[in-house]
C-alpha cells in the first residue's frame, strides 16, 4: 500500500496539469501565472512557492516530458526475444508518444517558445 500524497505534492502535480492546459490553450507567452492559480485552484502565492517564475514551471514541464522519453528509451536487449520482435515494440511505444495529443500539444508550445525566445529555449535544453 503506498502513502496518499502530502497535500502540498497535490498542489504542485494541480499547478503543474493547470500550467499544461493553460500553455496548450493560449501558448506560453500569453499565459500568466494568475491564470495558471485560477485554473489550478490555488493561490499566486502558493504557484510561486512551487516555481519562482514561469520559465521555472514551464522547465518543469519539459523535463516531466523529457523522462517520459528516456523512460520509454530504457527498454533493454534480450537474447532470448527474437530482435525483430523488440525493435517493433520499441517503435510501437514510440509511436504511441509521437502520437499522444498531450505530448504534440506541449511539443508545439515549446517549439513556439523556442522561436519567439532562442535563449529561453537554449537555457531550458541545458536544465534537460
Amino acid at each position: 500500500m503506498t502513502a496518499p500524497k502530502r497535500l502540498t505534492d497535490l498542489k504542485r502535480s494541480a499547478i503543474v496539469q493547470a500550467a499544461i492546459s493553460e500553455f496548450r490553450t493560449s501558448g506560453f507567452e500569453i499565459t500568466s501565472m494568475d491564470k495558471i492559480a485560477a485554473t489550478a485552484g490555488v493561490s499566486k502565492r502558493t504557484v510561486y512557492n512551487h516555481f519562482p517564475s514561469k520559465e521555472e514551471l514551464f522547465a518543469e514541464i519539459l523535463h516531466q516530458l523529457w523522462a517520459s522519453i528516456s523512460a520509454q528509451s530504457e527498454i533493454t536487449y534480450r537474447s532470448d526475444l527474437p530482435l525483430r520482435e523488440q525493435l517493433e515494440k520499441l517503435l510501437r511505444a514510440k509511436l504511441q508518444l509521437l502520437a499522444d495529443d498531450n505530448f504534440l500539444d506541449l511539443a508545439r508550445v515549446a517549439i513556439a517558445a523556442a522561436i519567439h525566445s532562442p535563449e529561453r529555449a537554449q537555457n531550458m535544453v541545458a536544465r534537460l
